[in-house]
C-alpha cells in the first residue's frame, strides 16, 4: 500500500490498526527482508536426530535408551529427546509395510555384495 503512494495514516485507516504499527512494520521492512527470524533451533537439529537415531538403532531395546539418559549425552532436556523420539516413532509408523519387506529380502544379496566387494561398499 505504501508502494502506491497511501500514506501511513490512510494505511492504518483501511486496515484497522494503530499507525505506530504501521509506521514500525515500514521501518522494520516486509517478512522477505528479514531473513533468519525467530530463536534458532539448538536441540533438534539434523545432527541431534542423525545421532539419536543411530543410537536407537543399535540397541532399541536398551535402558540406555530413555529420554533422560539421551538427553544427559546428548546434551538436551529430556523433552527435546522426546520429541526426536516421537518424530522417528512416527517416520517409521508411517513407512509402508511392502517398503520394510523389500528392503528385508534385500539385505541377503546386499551382504553378499559387500562380502564379494571385499567388506565395503560406497
Amino acid at each position: 500500500m505504501r508502494s502506491y503512494g497511501d500514506s501511513m495514516g490512510e494505511i492504518a485507516k483501511n486496515l484497522p490498526i494503530p499507525k505506530a504499527t504501521v509506521q514500525k512494520a515500514i521501518q522494520r521492512g516486509t517478512v522477505e527482508d528479514r531473513p533468519e527470524r525467530g530463536r534458532k533451533r539448538t536441540a533438534r537439529t539434523p545432527e541431534n536426530i542423525r545421532k539419536i537415531k543411530a543410537t536407537i538403532q543399535r540397541n532399541s531395546s536398551s535402558r540406555k535408551n530413555s529420554k533422560r539418559n539421551l538427553g544427559k549425552v546428548y546434551g538436551i532436556s529430556h523433552e527435546s529427546s522426546r520429541r526426536i523420539m516421537k518424530a522417528i516413532k512416527k517416520a517409521w509408523d508411517e513407512m509402508p509395510d511392502d517398503m520394510v519387506k523389500r528392503v528385508v529380502d534385500s539385505w541377503p544379496g546386499r551382504l553378499q555384495a559387500c562380502i564379494d566387494a571385499g567388506g565395503y561398499i560406497e
